[in-house]
């Protein structure tokens, strides 16, 4: 298998570090995985397929898939008739709650921009609630879960490394592979990192990064810290279950306090800010 991507990164709106070490797995797996170009041409040439790439490399597959993202045709709905409003890409415009421009009239999913399943289905409880004056779900969370299901799966929330840097944010980061942990090495899913980026100055956690099995699972416990403001001491101060993958937040939050430490904060001033 071949796959060609435009991008600097096989996944560029995940965290670059692990979306590169994804693509060297996929590389130990076999796969061939070509950045920083695009497909110039693809057609049969004498009854054989070909994909011609902007470099000049000229590709002969059995079977090309072109992936090019999603479009949302709201035609056909009777919007117009109804009085529902439309931005300029056809997109359904909804308030907070997701009501449309007609009262008592919602939308939600991909009619107003394609997303995930799960955070359709919240926009869809937020309506839901709204509506018939439930109360309990006012609004949408705002840092949703990102996640890649291959093999193995890549899961983020919140800042990305890349991201805080963008923002000058002063952050360090704590990892642990699973190759230090028990359940890893069980599994003998080895192939696994999970990354933690937080402020150097209160610890606050900022992000959460999984390249790994069950990555998109993991991943909550991360998005139930980012929810509540934790820092990364939430993670020293649990005691989970071992052998687990969940142990790996508290081995990368073990890391992230030795980096401090390494450049000047010792481990007396933790635990002092823990009481």
């Amino acid at each position: 298998m071949t796959v060609v991507h435009s991008g600097e990164h096989l996944l560029g709106n995940m965290d670059s570090e692990l979306s590169d070490l994804l693509r060297k797995t996929f590389e130990k797996q076999g796969m061939r995985i070509v950045l920083g170009t695009g497909v110039h041409t693809a057609g049969r040439v004498n009854g054989e397929l070909q994909v011609t790439l902007k470099t000049g490399e000229v590709l002969r597959p059995g079977i090309a898939l072109i992936a090019t993202g999603r479009l949302v045709s709201t035609e056909g709905l009777g919007l117009d008739a109804a009085g529902v409003k439309l931005n300029p890409r056809g997109l359904v415009e909804v308030d907070n709650h997701f009501q449309t421009s007609i009262e008592g009239v919602y939308a939600a999913g991909d009619v107003i921009g394609p997303s995930l399943a799960s955070i359709s289905a919240e926009q869809g409880r937020v309506a839901a609630c709204h509506a018939f004056g439930l109360g309990f779900k006012a609004k949408l969370d705002t840092l949703p879960v990102s996640a890649v299901y291959s093999v193995p799966e890549l899961a983020g929330v919140g800042l990305t490394e890349d991201n805080a840097k963008e923002k000058g944010i002063d952050y360090e980061v704590g990892r642990c592979s699973f190759e230090e942990t028990a359940r890893g090495l069980i599994s003998g899913n080895t192939d696994g990192i999970l990354k933690l980026v937080f402020r150097r100055q209160d610890r606050r956690l900022l992000g959460v990064h999984i390249l790994g099995d069950i990555a998109s699972e993991l991943i909550a416990l991360g998005q139930a810290a980012l929810y509540n403001s934790d820092t990364i001491d939430v993670f020293n101060n649990l005691t989970v279950a071992t052998p687990t993958y969940t142990m790996s937040y508290k081995y990368a939050a073990f890391d992230g306090f030795k980096r401090l430490a390494a450049t000047g904060v010792s481990l007396q001033t933790f635990e002092s800010e823990e009481k």
